[in-house]
């Protein structure tokens, strides 16, 4: 798993019950899945790329993984009692980042877990440029958005989702813009 998101996955955790059904969107090798499963924890991974799929059955045979795509193409059937989006909306369209919150909070269990960790900058960017693993049919990188957001922006997409801050951690990446991690928690009623 993702070493510096140590702490984030232990509070991510710490707000499940046990048993409870975990979605991780844009999986890639499923690092962050298996461990997860590895808790306890009902997981699914899912990744755009059929390599980063691939990789991940291999890496760990006894956790499910499967293609998904948080944009537009399919997912598992929700509810979900968390879902882990580690640095998957930096590789959503500006354009589309609103509508992939509302997809995620539509997956999300009443009173569920979503954490959410993507690049920021102090202007909304979106840079095309090819992504390891992910091909077309002919075996060529397929070229997707690499996007930063201001923190404001996606605190207002957060609020329009029916979630509570939990907790907000915004690391500083040097010439770079930086590195937001949120845990939200579902109002229970929503």
């Amino acid at each position: 798993p993702h070493p510096w998101m140590s702490e984030e996955r232990a509070r991510f955790a710490g707000g499940l019950e046990d048993g409870a059904a975990i979605l991780d969107v844009g999986c890639g090798p499923g690092h962050d899945t298996a461990h997860l499963a590895g808790l306890g924890f009902h997981t699914i991974g899912v990744d755009a790329s059929d390599e980063m799929v691939r990789i991940a059955r291999g890496n760990y045979p006894h956790v499910e993984f499967s293609r998904g795509e948080i944009v537009r193409g399919p997912l598992p059937p929700g509810p979900f009692d968390g879902i882990w989006a580690a640095y998957v909306l930096l590789h959503v369209p500006l354009l589309d980042q609103n509508a992939t919150f509302q997809r995620l909070a539509s997956l999300l269990r009443p009173g569920g877990v979503l954490f959410i960790a993507t690049a920021t900058a102090e202007e909304a960017e979106e840079v095309n440029k090819p992504i390891a693993g992910l091909m077309d049919d002919q075996g060529r990188e397929v070229a997707v958005p690499s996007t930063r957001m201001p923190v404001a922006s996606l605190m207002a997409f957060a609020r329009g989702i029916g979630v509570v801050e939990w907790s907000r951690c915004i690391n500083p990446i040097p010439g770079r813009g930086g590195a937001l991690h949120l845990l939200l928690r579902r109002h229970a009623g929503s």
